[in-house]
C-alpha cells in the first residue's frame, strides 16, 4: 500500500492506513504493508493531519500487489485584516501564571472604525477606563468620574496602545500562518483541523515557536466560509517556557465575533 500527494504524486510519510480491521502507518517512501488479505473487495481509509481524509474501494486478487491512494492537502483560508470588517466585538485577556488578569479589555468597532468603544477592567473585574470614538470626536472616561474630551486620533491612539500586546501577537500569527500554512516553507510543524469557534465554521491551526528565548504555542481559528470568511475569530497563545515566575504572562486570549452587528456607541 502506498499513499501519495494528490498534487505532485510524492510519497507521504506518517499516514494512518486502515483496511479490513488492520491498520498501519506509512514510512518515508509512503508505503505500509497490510498482510494476510484474501482476495475480495475492500475499502481503504487513509488519514493524516493537514490532509483531507480519503477512502478507496479496491478489488484485490493478488495480495502482493501495491495499491496506491492519494491525499489532498487541506485548503486553508487566507487571513483578512480586521480593518476590512465593518463591525465586530473584540476581547483581549492576558493572564499571568498566578491567574491574575494583567489585561482585560473589550472593544466594539462599528462603521469601519468611525465608531469605537473600549472598556478596560482592573484585576478585580471593575471598569477602570472607557474610551469612545464617534466620528472626529473622542472621549476618555477614567475612574472616579474624570472625563476628558479629545480628538479622534488621540482616542484611537489610546485604544491601539492598550490593545498593542494583542495586536503584536496577531501580527506574529499572521506571518507564520502565511509563511507556513498558505505558502508552506521551512520546518515549522503545524497541526491543522476544521471545526466551529464562536459560532463560525473555521480552519484551526496550532504550532509552537520560540520568540526571544521564550516558547509559545499558538492556536488560531480562521473563519472559512460565509460573509466573514478570512477573519480571525479566536487566537490563544500559551507561554510554555519552563520555570516562569508567578507574575509572568501565561496565556493571551483574543476572541473576535459579532461581525456585521450594529453597536450603540455614543459620546
Amino acid at each position: 500500500m502506498q499513499v501519495v500527494d494528490a498534487g505532485d504524486n510524492s510519497p507521504i510519510e506518517g499516514v494512518k492506513v486502515s483496511i479490513d480491521g488492520q491498520s498501519g502507518t506509512t514510512d518515508n517512501s509512503g508505503k505500509v504493508e497490510i498482510k494476510n488479505l484474501s482476495s475480495g473487495t475492500y475499502t481503504i481509509k487513509a488519514s493524516k493531519e493537514g490532509y483531507s481524509d480519503n477512502s478507496l474501494e479496491v478489488s484485490i486478487t493478488d495480495s502482493s500487489k501495491t495499491v496506491s491512494i492519494s491525499l489532498s492537502k487541506q485548503t486553508l483560508t487566507k487571513l483578512t485584516d480586521l480593518s476590512k470588517a465593518k463591525s465586530y466585538y473584540y476581547t483581549l485577556k492576558v493572564k499571568e501564571v498566578s491567574g491574575k488578569l494583567q489585561t482585560n479589555i473589550e472593544i466594539y468597532v462599528d462603521d469601519f472604525g468611525n465608531k469605537e468603544k473600549l472598556i478596560s477592567y482592573n484585576p478585580d473585574g471593575k471598569v477602570d477606563m472607557e474610551i469612545y470614538v464617534v466620528g472626529d470626536k473622542g472621549l476618555i472616561k477614567m475612574g472616579g468620574g474624570n472625563n476628558m474630551s479629545v480628538d479622534k486620533d488621540t482616542a484611537k491612539g489610546y485604544i491601539e496602545n492598550i490593545a498593542s500586546i494583542g495586536q503584536s501577537f496577531v501580527s506574529s500569527f499572521k506571518d507564520e500562518y502565511d509563511n507556513f500554512v498558505i505558502t508552506p516553507s521551512g520546518t515549522l510543524t503545524v497541526k491543522v483541523s476544521k471545526g466551529t469557534q464562536n459560532g463560525y465554521s473555521t480552519d484551526s491551526v496550532e504550532y509552537t515557536v520560540n520568540i526571544s528565548g521564550a516558547q509559545y504555542t499558538f492556536a488560531g481559528w480562521v473563519i472559512n466560509s460565509g460573509e466573514y470568511k478570512g477573519f480571525l475569530t479566536r487566537l490563544l497563545i500559551e507561554n510554555k517556557t519552563p520555570n516562569l515566575k508567578s507574575d509572568e504572562i501565561k496565556t493571551i486570549e483574543i476572541n473576535v465575533k459579532d461581525f456585521g452587528k450594529s453597536f450603540d456607541i455614543t459620546l
